[in-house]
């Protein structure tokens, strides 16, 4: 596990010590819980993320993907955890998410959020 430089301390007193209690720490993570995810799964991922790197974000859909083959994976380049991009946005929610029949909630940068609809045009 991958530790900013300067937040061990933190880290291990809000969630344990990622050497001392590697097991817990692994059996919590999302690779852990890929087997789990059997129903159409639509992932969005921002490459500037600096929390969650694209490469785990790959890593997860992999993970995933050996379970389940409705999965889909789609990556802004140009987006943060955040994404800002009001254009990627509405591509990823109504066009994406709701044409597949999924439920209002998906993962995004390993966080749930939920569908929104498009602001009316002035």
């Amino acid at each position: 596990m991958r530790i900013k430089p300067g937040s061990e301390g933190r880290v291990a007193n809000h969630r344990g010590d990622p050497q001392h209690d590697r097991d817990q720490f692994y059996a919590r993570s999302p690779l852990a819980q890929a087997a789990r995810l059997t129903q159409p799964l639509l992932l969005g991922h921002g490459g500037l993320d600096q929390r969650v790197p694209s490469a785990q974000g790959e890593l997860f859909h992999d993970a995933v993907t050996r379970y389940n083959k409705d999965v889909e994976w789609i990556l802004y380049p140009d987006e943060t955890q955040r994404w800002l991009g009001e254009e990627d946005d509405f591509d990823f929610w109504p066009c994406r998410a709701l044409s597949r029949g999924t439920s209002c909630g998906a993962l995004v940068s390993g966080v749930a959020r939920c569908a929104h609809a498009r602001p009316a045009q002035s």
